[in-house]
């Protein structure tokens, strides 16, 4: 059989599936419109679900980690809601250019840093509570729990001034020299960062 027709019996047969099960979801009487996808043998039919989402660890963010290119952060997460691009840390010359893509979190953001010329994601920063490390923390979350949660594998990163339990930089770092970032102000975490991160301030 054509496989235009055996497209056309699997659309006839799911739609007289729902006919069937007397699903009253759509105001079209019935009619399947455009919207009807019908998938190639095992292919998902699916949506997939936009947006950044999953933990915040040293190497990414739930499924995306360093290395991963635009495009494989486009397929999990969607399109970014802003881009840009710039110079990469300004006090280190031979820095490669940074593409800086901005998602929108409704609470905060997500910003994913690539190299612009490879298009890999080397770092990320969020500002946003609705995402959360392998131990719960997030933005927002007091410092005498961030501290709880990672005793002395959390160090403080010297800018100037030491860091304190009211402001400052603190990181724990993995054994290659990926890191989770907390950024603390007023006794509480105001954003974190993961990946290889150049401190350009």
């Amino acid at each position: 059989m054509p496989a235009k027709r055996i497209a056309l019996a699997l659309l006839v047969a799911a739609s007289l599936a729902l006919a069937a099960c007397g699903s009253d979801d759509s105001d079209d009487g019935g009619e399947t419109g455009d919207t009807t996808v019908v998938s190639e043998p095992g292919v998902s039919e699916e949506p997939v679900e936009e947006g950044v989402r999953g933990e915040l660890t040293a190497e990414g963010i739930g499924e995306i980690r360093q290395g991963a290119t635009t495009d494989q952060v486009t397929a999990a997460f969607g399109e970014p809601d802003r881009e840009q691009e710039g110079p990469g840390c300004e006090l280190a010359p031979n820095s490669p250019r940074a593409l800086a893509w901005t998602y929108k979190l409704g609470d905060g953001t997500a910003i994913l840093d690539f190299n612009a010329a490879t298009g890999e994601l080397g770092s990320y920063r969020v500002t946003s509570p609705s995402l959360e490390t392998p131990l719960g923390d997030t933005v927002g979350e007091p410092f005498a729990d961030l501290r709880a949660n990672w005793g002395a594998d959390l160090k403080g990163l010297a800018l100037g001034a030491e860091p304190t339990e009211k402001a400052g930089l603190w990181q724990v770092v993995e054994d290659d020299d990926s890191q989770l970032l907390f950024d603390v102000r007023g006794g509480k975490v105001a954003g974190i960062s993961g990946g290889r991160i150049e401190i350009c301030e």
